[in-house]
C-alpha cells in the first residue's frame, strides 16, 4: 500500500518545521535519500512570480528538503527547473529567492532547458520520443516539489504535470507537449480521453524517475487563470509521498476533484506510474476532511457568453482542454476583437456553415477540417499570441504571454 502524508501548516515562518513534520510522518527523508546520493530537487517556478502569488513554491519549503536530503549524507543537491516556454529559469530563481537559498545551503542551480538532452522512447503514438535532460537520469535521487493548483488546460496541475512539462526544453514544450508541429490530430477515441497535452504528462510521466514528491499548498492556486495569473487559495496544506498519481489522487480529492476525472491522472494510472484508487493509499498525519478546501476551477465551458457580438463559435468534436484555453483568451483579449468585424471561430472537428469575415480554426483537430482561414495550431494552443497572428493583427500582441 503506498502511504502519502497531508498536514496542515499554521504560518509561513513555520514552513521548515512543517516540512520536517510531514515527511517524518511519511517516514523519513532518509526512506529515499542515503549517503553520498546525488539528488535533484524540481521545484515549481515556472516563472519569475513570488510564492504569495501562488504561482511558485515556497523557497522555504525547498530549502527544508535540501538541508534534510544534506542531514541524510547526500553529497550533491541540484535545484533544477525548466521554466515555462520563453522564460529564463535562472531569471526566475533569482526573482523568487532561489539564488540566496542555494547560497545558503551549498546547493546548485540548473535549468534543465539548457542541460544535456537525451532521446527517450515513450509510449505515444503521436509522439513515440522526447528529449528530456540527462541529468534527471543521472541522479540517484529525483524529488518533486508542485504547487497545488487548478488549470485551465488540464484541470490541475500537481507532482506528475509538474515534472513531467517542467522537465522539457521550450522547443519540446512546443513540439511534443502541446503538439504546435505537423501531426495528425487525435483520433476521436484518443480525443474523448483528453488532449494530446494530457497524454502526454503520462506518457513522459511513466519515463521520468521520481523518488518523492513534497506539494506547496500553503498559497496554492485557483480560479480564472491559473496556473499562473489565477488567484491565491491560501490553503495552508502539505501533502508528501513517493507515488505521484497516489500523492495527485489525494490531491485531487483536497481540493474537491475527482481525480478520476482528471485525464492525465487517470492516464498515467493506467501506465502504470501508480494507483490512485484511495483503498490503495494509506494516509497519515491530517486527515482529509480536516484539511480539505475546495478550490474554485480554472476550466471554462460556456465560451460562448464570453464572445463579443461580432464573434461566433462553432464547436465541434473537440476536447474539453480547447475550449477552456480559448475561453481563457476571450476572457483577457476580448475587447481587441469587437472591431474587427464578423469573425468564426472554429474549435474540434465541425463543417463550418456559410459565413462572411474572417474565419479561424482554433486547435489541430480543427485544423483537419480547414480550407481557407487562419489556424492557430496545437493540442492545447498554447500561446495567445498565436491567435492574433492568425487573425492578421499580430501587433496587438502587446507582451509575451504564454
Amino acid at each position: 500500500m503506498t502511504r502519502v502524508a497531508i498536514h496542515k501548516a499554521t504560518g509561513r515562518g513555520n514552513l521548515k518545521k512543517s516540512v520536517a513534520q510531514l515527511i517524518e510522518n511519511l517516514g523519513g527523508i532518509e526512506l529515499v535519500v542515503r549517503p553520498s546520493d546525488a539528488v535533484l530537487v524540481k521545484p515549481n517556478v515556472l516563472t519569475g512570480l513570488r510564492a504569495e502569488t501562488g504561482a511558485t513554491v515556497c523557497p522555504e519549503i525547498v530549502e527544508a528538503i535540501v538541508e534534510m536530503c544534506k542531514d541524510s549524507g547526500a553529497g550533491k543537491i541540484v535545484i533544477g527547473e525548466g521554466s515555462n516556454w520563453g522564460v529564463d529559469t535562472l531569471k526566475a530563481f533569482r526573482a523568487c529567492g532561489y539564488e540566496e537559498l542555494a547560497q545558503r545551503c551549498g546547493a546548485t542551480l540548473l535549468d534543465l532547458k539548457r542541460d544535456p538532452q537525451v532521446e527517450v522512447a515513450i509510449d505515444d503514438p503521436v509522439h513515440p520520443t522526447i528529449e528530456l535532460p540527462r541529468t534527471i537520469f543521472d541522479v540517484d535521487v529525483v524529488i518533486d516539489v508542485p504547487v497545488l493548483k487548478t488549470h485551465n488546460q488540464t484541470i490541475v496541475s500537481f507532482s506528475l504535470k509538474n515534472l513531467a512539462v517542467g522537465a522539457c526544453s521550450d522547443r519540446m514544450k512546443k513540439s511534443c507537449m502541446h503538439s504546435i508541429c505537423l501531426t495528425s490530430p487525435l483520433s476521436e477515441e484518443r480525443r474523448a480521453r483528453g488532449s494530446e497535452l494530457d497524454y502526454m504528462i503520462a506518457s513522459v510521466s511513466k519515463a521520468l524517475p521520481c523518488h518523492l514528491v513534497v506539494v506547496d499548498g500553503f498559497y496554492g492556486m485557483q480560479g480564472n487563470g491559473a496556473p499562473l495569473k489565477g488567484e491565491p487559495a491560501n490553503a495552508g496544506i502539505l501533502v508528501a509521498g513517493t507515488n505521484r498519481v497516489a500523492v495527485d489522487s489525494v490531491c485531487a480529492r483536497l481540493i474537491g476533484i475527482d481525480p478520476q476525472k482528471v485525464p492525465h491522472i487517470a492516464l498515467s494510472a493506467e501506465r502504470g506510474v501508480g494507483a490512485l484508487d484511495i483503498d490503495t493509499i494509506e494516509l497519515v498525519g491530517d486527515s482529509v476532511e480536516s484539511t480539505r478546501v475546495k478550490f474554485k476551477g480554472s476550466i471554462i465551458e460556456d465560451v460562448e457568453a464570453l464572445a463579443p457580438a461580432n464573434v461566433r463559435i462553432v464547436r465541434g468534436n473537440g476536447c474539453y482542454s480547447c475550449v477552456s484555453n480559448f475561453g481563457y483568451f476571450l476572457k483577457q483579449h476580448r475587447a481587441k476583437l469587437e472591431d474587427l468585424g464578423p469573425i468564426t471561430f472554429v474549435i474540434g472537428t465541425a463543417s463550418v456553415p456559410a459565413c462572411t469575415g474572417k474565419v479561424v480554426y482554433y486547435g489541430n483537430c480543427a485544423g483537419q477540417e480547414m480550407y481557407g482561414g487562419g489556424f492557430v495550431p496545437g493540442c492545447v494552443p498554447r500561446s495567445r499570441r498565436q491567435v492574433f497572428e492568425a487573425l492578421g493583427i499580430g501587433e496587438r500582441y502587446e507582451s509575451y504571454e504564454w
